[in-house]
């Protein structure tokens, strides 16, 4: 198997590690509910983590969108009845240039949710697909460290270099795993197969963990906080990658997705109170409670049990598991 290194990590200046927009993730992925990322506040919190650089300039020409699509076109190519406010939004998604979609995860939630699309007819969702992995694979290799880290607003962290696309250990940045596994069922393009298993290989042995062993969302605040999104980019990324691969290293990465989806049910949820805690601060137990984070619980869970052989012997908890958890 390909092996990969890690880029140099130089320290610097103190920044705020949740430096996110208070996006909702309608805006985020074309398949979402309208929900609101919101949630506590990290503020309180130093990072340190590589040194700005100047935004990446991008000529006016360079964000014309390969196609401009309308409305009542999309609407002709997927199923009957779906929501105008859905049609417009994946319009909107499929009229972006692949230059503006980043490979943080508000790059590749839009994607994979095109994607999803393309499976019931959104075809033109495949190409831009194609295009955005092939610019940032030439593009972002001739990178700097600081170049790559101001091309992403989340937390800036240790990046990995020597695969089809550098990418930081920061969880966002792992979500590239979800359209590249997409992109290869539809087209067997040797590269978005390539870059599920670079992930699953840093988080096998890159990535840091905590002092509970849960994998961290940094590798600058390994103790400091760990919130259930983390969980839910290392289980699935790996569920994915087992998909990709021979018997034997496939059993590697489910072994190591269901180390984590277990662990962190077992670390965020609370039993007496049937919820999820915000996170932990300080290898310490959130007292708040987070309703964000009872989906990341959930798709944590989802995440591994479509993945799981039939009959594995894991199956029954984790369903069990997922049943436990409220969904309003």
């Amino acid at each position: 198997m390909k092996g990969i290194r890690a880029g140099a990590y130089q320290e610097s200046i103190t920044i705020n590690p949740m430096r996110m927009n208070r996006r909702s993730f309608l805006q985020n992925t074309a398949f979402a509910t309208g929900a609101t990322l919101s949630g506590p506040d990290y503020s309180r919190l130093g990072h340190r983590g590589l040194a700005p650089a100047e935004p990446i300039v991008t000529r006016p020409d360079e964000l014309e969108p390969l196609r401009t699509y309308t409305v009542s076109e999309v609407a002709g190519m997927i199923p009957k009845g779906v929501p105008a406010p859905i049609q417009t939004l994946l319009t909107a998604n499929l009229n972006q240039n692949y230059r503006q979609m980043n490979t943080d995860w508000f790059g590749t939630c839009q994607l994979e949710g095109l994607l999803k699309w393309g499976e019931r007819g959104l075809k033109p969702a495949y190409d831009l697909a194609m295009h955005w992995l092939a610019f940032h694979a030439e593009r972002d290799n001739k990178l700097s460290d600081a170049a790559y880290n101001a091309s992403y607003e989340g937390v800036k962290s240790r990046i990995i270099r020597g695969g089809v696309l550098p990418f930081s250990i920061y969880s966002g940045n792992l979500g590239l795993s979800m359209p590249c596994h997409l992109l290869y069922q539809k087209t067997k393009n040797p590269q978005a197969r390539q870059v599920c298993l670079d992930v699953a290989e840093a988080i096998l042995h890159d990535g840091a963990r905590d002092g509970n062993g849960l994998f961290a969302a940094d590798d600058a605040n390994i103790f400091a906080f760990i919130i259930p999104d983390t969980g839910y980019f290392a289980t699935r990324c790996m569920a994915l990658a087992s998909t990709l691969t021979d018997k034997s290293v496939a059993e590697v990465y489910r072994k190591q997705a269901l180390l984590q989806a277990k662990r962190y049910f077992g670390q965020m949820y609370d039993p007496a109170k049937g919820l999820s805690r915000t996170g932990y601060f300080d290898l310490k137990p959130s007292k708040t409670y987070w309703c964000r984070s009872q989906d990341w619980l959930i798709w944590t869970l989802t995440g591994i049990l479509r993945y799981l052989p039939d009959g594995h012997p894991d199956g029954p908890i984790l369903r069990q598991n997922l049943k436990g958890l409220p969904t309003a």
